[in-house]
């Protein structure tokens, strides 16, 4: 596997204005869950909205997995009733290589107010490159 399997995410109802005021090449999203070795099709309720809230100033995050092929840097965050296994974040970016956490700061904006509300997703991450995955 070259990058996280398949993943379940939420996705921002206005993920496009997201995408574009970050200048992101792949869908913002918060992972619930990740490194899937299949798609979990079925089992996810698509009428349901999440609220995401409290986002805290962007961090460089640590590498979660024995297999974590990128480094992310982004907004850690809460979830409304959903509380996955790891500290739930919304990443900006993804890099093979380390990220220097100093450099980042004065280019990232400050971290969304209130809540964005999301819909539950899959994806498939399998790809290394974020910008050729996708979410169903």
């Amino acid at each position: 596997m070259l990058g996280y399997g398949y993943s379940i995410w939420l996705v921002p109802y206005e993920w496009k204005k997201i995408k574009e005021e970050f200048n992101m090449d792949f869908t913002p999203h918060i992972t619930i869950s990740t490194n899937l070795p299949y798609l979990p099709y079925g089992i996810l309720d698509s009428k349901k909205t999440f609220k995401v809230k409290n986002f805290k100033k962007g961090e460089v995050f640590p590498k979660l997995y024995d297999i974590d092929p990128l480094n992310a840097f982004g907004y850690p965050c809460e979830i409304e009733g959903l509380y996955p296994a790891h500290t739930p974040h919304m990443t900006l970016f993804y890099a093979p290589n380390k990220i220097n956490e100093l450099d980042m700061y004065s280019r990232i904006k400050s971290p969304p107010r209130g809540y964005l509300e999301c819909s539950l997703r899959i994806a498939d991450t399998t790809q290394i490159n974020p910008a050729q995955w996708m979410a169903y």
